[in-house]
């Protein structure tokens, strides 16, 4: 995290945030199709899923591993946040809408994962906003990894 002190990017500094910032969209795109085929895409599939279905032989997921999964995408939110929150509020230069979209970021994907954990109480109702907020912060994610890109590719910052 040296490039948060420097006044300027070498040409290396800037390779390597490169390839953090591809790093994390390529995380960020292949954990909701793994969510997407672990789940379901649909509020009624991610519903069946995590509660079971006896008509088609669906046993329930125990709430042990639900935790467990939250657990482990908090540990990558974070990292997430930490690659994307810096390089984007440095390169942008703590704007306060560089601000804003990061605290949106962290915000809807926090939500999203204790939404996640009301699925089993409130059913198709939580998994339908467990959905949104789960898309909103993919797709913000991947938004401020293509501005940062942006940024570094042109040189400005």
């Amino acid at each position: 995290m040296r490039f948060l002190t420097t006044p300027a990017l070498n040409r290396q500094m800037r390779a390597v945030l490169l390839l953090l910032i591809s790093a994390a969209s390529l995380f960020t795109v292949s954990h909701t199709v793994l969510e997407a085929i672990r789940y379901g895409v649909t509020p009624a599939q991610i519903t069946s899923t995590i509660l079971g279905d006896e008509e088609l032989f669906i046993d329930p997921i125990p709430f042990e591993e639900l935790l467990l999964e939250v657990h482990m995408n908090l540990f990558f939110i974070f990292l997430l946040l930490a690659v994307l929150g810096a390089s984007y509020i440095r390169l942008c230069n703590g704007t306060r809408s560089a601000i804003y979209l990061v605290t949106a970021l962290g915000a809807a994907s926090l939500t999203a994962q204790a939404v996640f954990l009301l699925i089993p109480a409130a059913g198709t109702a939580a998994a339908a906003l467990w959905i949104f907020l789960t898309v909103f912060w993919h797709l913000t994610a991947l938004f401020i990894a293509a501005l940062c890109a942006k940024t570094l590719l042109k040189g400005r910052f």
